[in-house]
């Protein structure tokens, strides 16, 4: 009876260890998209305000 008791605690560590990496793998998945994304958005930002805003950069003014 004890072999059988020890062999479900095994078989029941072993699958909560694979779902545990599974989840692991899952969570950094959808972390990497979120950066993803989050770099798309800054860029089309970026630009949008480069379009908005065309002189500015071009002029430097000094005073003496």
């Amino acid at each position: 009876m004890n072999t059988i008791s020890d062999i479900a605690n095994v078989a029941s560590y072993v699958s909560a260890q694979k779902m545990s990496k599974t989840k692991q793998e899952v969570e950094i998945s959808v972390l990497k998209k979120s950066m993803d994304l989050q770099e798309e958005q800054a860029a089309q930002l970026i630009e949008l305000l480069k379009e908005a805003t065309p002189h500015l950069g071009q002029n430097v003014n000094i005073e003496v």
